[in-house]
């Protein structure tokens, strides 16, 4: 029996690992697309708009262990998509990125939705490419390893629209010889070794690599052997429990004094990054400490986060084992100071206070949700104070957006917890002006029949933009938003809202919410001015 393109395209995409696409269809090659993939189970989740597809696809890719894929049709779909594949790009998340096309005979007499698709996505993933009868295989293999060797990115194919039911004129071999070059260099070990023996306060700041070759098991050897306090960037945060004695905070590139980040790593001689990624640094790296230089490729001079005093690269497992073998077994960081940095952090964020304000909600929900709750934050006032009041206790249980900062993540990203485990209670943190980005993605939960909790941060402004233009002493303008009734609206989806106006009634509110048969929302109405007054103490 001949074999279609779209045979062997869906069977790849079984063997890569995928799982889902999601994405909104057009009649062309997205339709074949899903028929090819249903015949291998692999499942079409729709969507309502483009960019929530490709987050979606990026977070169930990361949950299910597999790789997530996102379709659209041409023109301005596609340019839907390519915001959404800027987020994994930016990020640096592995994903697959499919988009309609006109074939080769009738694109040169089309205008309608045409645009250059390999020059759009060519600036938002790691490569582009068009799918034809020939190369199908090697197509998707190139599209998948590049994808997913670090530093991971998204990938985009064209598929023309006429092409997946067309016969497959491509043979067994074809594939091309994508092997990784296998380099390293981990002679430095020893003198790393040496190094933190003779520092008093030398600090790890674990990165997303390190996330991703799963080393926490190894850093906790490490980290108890040699006193190590230890830091997390935000796409390594569950690496290791932050309830962990030794943890000491988020890195994200902020260095005024009177900051919690900036405070901490100021009281450190060495800093060690393993996997640090300049990506998620808000600005460039100030800090004049030693630094040493740990990661699974070798790091291009103009892309190091600063200049290594050792640098190791590939074998990174190896080289975490190499070290913990070498240092000194010493209590560098008195236990009795980060528990008195952890109590000073809860209390100038008012996390035991009654004040209604993001430290109370936020600290409180911690306290009362399951320790293995997924977290699925962004950009805003809220996912700021969340780095220091929510204590993340397991990998794989918190998203956020840190590398490109995007508005409107968590709540397509909290279906996709809510669709991959749903016995496992998931919750967004999501600004007023978030939620309204993404507000018609109701639907899709609805649809789903999923069950997350949305807890919208609403004072009607745009939070960290209104604290910016006070900064300038600008006027405040362009940055205030009408509040519309949130509990009607998740009322008119089938689900439920509650409005909450203080503490206590927030308390209420999510006891209920945690034992609820459907998607809730929680709209907390705060004070813009209390609601903005902790962000200094962590942004400056």
């Amino acid at each position: 029996m001949t074999k279609t393109v779209g045979n062997v395209f869906s069977s790849e995409l079984k063997s890569q690992g995928v799982k889902r696409i999601f994405g909104i269809p057009g009649g062309g090659s997205s339709v074949d697309l899903i028929d090819a993939c249903s015949k291998e189970h692999i499942t079409f989740e729709l969507v309502q708009q483009e960019s929530s597809a490709a987050i979606m696809a990026v977070v169930s890719g990361e949950l299910t262990s597999s790789l997530g894929a996102c379709i659209s049709i041409m023109g301005p779909g596609a340019a839907n998509l390519a915001s959404g594949a800027s987020y994994a790009y930016l990020e640096r998340h592995p994903l697959l990125v499919f988009s309609e096309c006109y074939g080769p005979k009738i694109s040169p007499s089309m205008t309608l939705q045409k645009i250059d698709h390999q020059s759009l996505f060519n600036s938002v993933s790691k490569g582009s490419n068009v799918l034809d009868e020939m190369r199908t295989k090697s197509c998707l293999t190139e599209a998948v390893l590049t994808a997913k060797t670090e530093r991971p990115g998204p990938y985009h194919i064209d598929i023309p629209n006429a092409l997946l039911t067309s016969d497959y004129l491509g043979t067994s071999d074809d594939l091309n010889d994508c092997s990784d070059s296998d380099s390293s260099d981990i002679s430095a070990v020893t003198q790393i070794a040496d190094t933190i023996n003779s520092s008093e306060r030398p600090l790890l700041v674990i990165g997303p690599m390190a996330a991703r070759e799963n080393l926490g098991h190894l850093l906790i050897d490490l980290i108890e052997k040699a006193g190590i306090a230890f830091m997390v960037t935000s796409k390594a945060r569950g690496i290791i429990t932050e309830d962990h004695p030794l943890y000491a905070g988020i890195v994200s590139g902020v260095y005024a004094t009177n900051t919690f980040e900036a405070g901490m790593i100021g009281r450190s001689d060495l800093i060690i990054g393993v996997g640090l990624d300049r990506s998620e640094l808000l600005s460039g790296w100030q800090h004049d400490q030693p630094f040493i230089e740990i990661d699974s490729i070798y790091i291009e001079e103009d892309e190091k986060i600063t200049t290594p005093i050792f640098t190791t690269y590939g074998q990174v497992s190896e080289v975490i084992k190499g070290i913990t073998d070498g240092v000194i077994n010493k209590n560098r960081w008195p236990l009795e100071f980060l528990s008195e940095y952890w109590s000073n952090v809860r209390g100038n964020l008012r996390i035991n206070s009654d004040t209604f304000n993001s430290g109370a909600v936020i600290g409180l929900c911690r306290e009362l949700c399951p320790d293995e709750t997924i977290l699925c934050t962004e950009a805003g006032v809220y996912g700021r104070v969340g780095l220091y009041a929510w204590k993340v206790k397991g990998n794989r249980t918190y998203f956020d957006s840190s590398g490109a900062n995007t508005m409107g993540f968590s709540i397509p990203a909290v279906i996709s917890a809510s669709l991959e485990l749903p016995n496992q209670k998931s919750i967004a943190f999501v600004g007023d002006g978030g939620f309204m980005m993404k507000i018609s993605e109701l639907e899709t939960i609805a649809r789903m029949k999923t069950k997350p909790i949305i807890i919208v941060f609403n004072d009607g402004t745009l939070g960290m933009i209104r604290i910016k233009q006070k900064q300038k002493g600008l006027a405040r303008d362009g940055v205030d938003l009408y509040q519309p009734n949130l509990v009607k609206i998740a009322e008119s989806f089938g689900g439920r809202g509650r409005l909450v106006q203080d503490i206590s009634e927030f308390k209420t509110a999510l006891d209920q919410a945690l034992k609820s048969d459907t998607f809730e929302i929680i709209d907390l109405r705060f004070d813009p001015d209390i609601y903005a007054a902790d962000i200094p103490l962590i942004r400056g």
